[in-house]
């Protein structure tokens, strides 16, 4: 496996992104275990294929609550003003990313919803909204499998981009968005909180090439010793700091954040109702750990977000470092949960093909709950 990882590091990376994208697809047309995970998720989700997206979730007293694919979604009134003042005819604009880099389709459709701007009406009109883009997204159902399955055999392969590729290549290729380096200048040790998005790996490596503050994270240890002996290295070439395996006490990690090292965490797991709560996510309810919160409150942690993602074309990847939290934790770990559930959604709907839907997220239901895997 080492030398197949090394010849992949030697390749441009768009040669790695066709193997790649190659590789998910049999994944996905093979795996019916992976299909099942994937479709149960993202039906439970409700997310949109993610080059048929809604409109954006609009900040708080700018949107009404409204059904979308069967739940409740947080939908903006914009549209239904603008037509009532400006009296224009909306129309539907779709646009598709065609496979194999063979360029764009645009359609434009008639809107032959009625749209109601009375305050009294505001409800109805958002749901005639996402009526009209629910039909939009079931226009494509085959897309977003295939893109999704695409990104995951790319972040496969590309390990051996991360683990064997010159430094400078891996700088070239790496785009570092914020401020990287708040974990250097802070008196406070720093909590990277960092979603399960398919370029997490390169979020990591960015962590130790971009700035000098000792790295410390959790992982999940492996059963074949010799993949894990692989990773281990894979992860720890840059001597940037350590991982320690979940099967082990959290205080190793502890030690070194009171030394002053950052922690990357990976805060939409699923470990089980140990330490967590069920919050809700995309409107389905989720264990969700209560750690992040209670860590930082406990070690006085300041809480970056950071979300990673892979360009297409061989262009390399963007890794964001976003601006840092100034109100979590609180003393109420429940409501970070939430906020921390709500983000890591905000984030999703921007890039959903690139979340990692083949994890269980929803593995442990509340008492009473069948199992969504079957």
């Amino acid at each position: 496996m080492e030398t197949l990882l090394r010849v992949l590091a030697a390749l441009p990376l768009a040669w790695v992104h066709r193997l790649g994208t190659l590789a998910g697809w049999l994944t996905y047309g093979g795996s019916p275990t992976y299909r099942r995970r994937f479709r149960a998720q993202v039906a439970q989700a409700g997310v949109a294929p993610a080059d048929a997206r809604a409109d954006q979730v609009p900040p708080e007293g700018m949107g009404v609550w409204a059904p979308f694919f069967g739940r409740p979604a947080y939908t903006m009134t914009l549209a239904a003003r603008l037509v009532q003042q400006s009296g224009a005819q909306p129309i539907l604009v779709w646009g598709e990313r065609l496979p194999g880099g063979a360029g764009y389709v645009v359609r434009f459709e008639a809107f032959d919803e009625v749209l109601p701007a009375e305050v009294e009406a505001q409800a109805e009109s958002a749901a005639a909204v996402n009526r009209a883009m629910e039909r939009l997204i079931r226009a494509c159902p085959g897309q977003y499998p295939r893109e999704h399955f695409g990104w995951l055999g790319r972040s496969l392969l590309e390990r051996g981009l991360l683990w064997y590729a010159p430094v400078p290549r891996l700088k070239a290729l790496i785009h570092v968005e914020g401020d990287v380096g708040l974990a250097e200048r802070s008196a406070r040790p720093v909590m990277w909180l960092v979603p399960h998005f398919l370029a997490l790996d390169v979020a990591g490596v960015a962590t130790q090439l971009f700035q000098t503050r000792k790295v410390g994270s959790i992982y999940q240890q492996q059963s074949d010793p010799v993949f894990d002996a692989a990773m281990r290295a894979g992860r720890l070439r840059f001597d940037g700091g350590d991982i320690f395996p979940r099967s082990e006490r959290a205080l190793p990690l502890i030690k070194a954040i009171r030394r002053g090292w950052a922690f990357f965490n990976l805060p939409d797991m699923d470990f089980g109702a140990r330490d967590a709560d069920f919050v809700p996510f995309f409107g389905v309810s989720a264990a969700t750990l209560l750690a992040p919160s209670r860590m930082a409150r406990a070690l006085d942690m300041v809480v970056q977000p950071v979300v990673a993602e892979m360009l297409p074309g061989g262009a390399g990847y963007r890794v964001r470092f976003l601006e840092p939290w100034a109100d979590f934790p609180t003393d109420d770990p429940l409501a970070d949960a939430r906020r921390m559930n709500a983000w890591i959604e905000q984030e999703i709907l921007r890039n959903p093909a690139q979340y990692l839907w083949v994890h269980r997220r929803f593995k442990t239901r509340p008492p009473g709950e069948a199992s969504f895997y079957r």
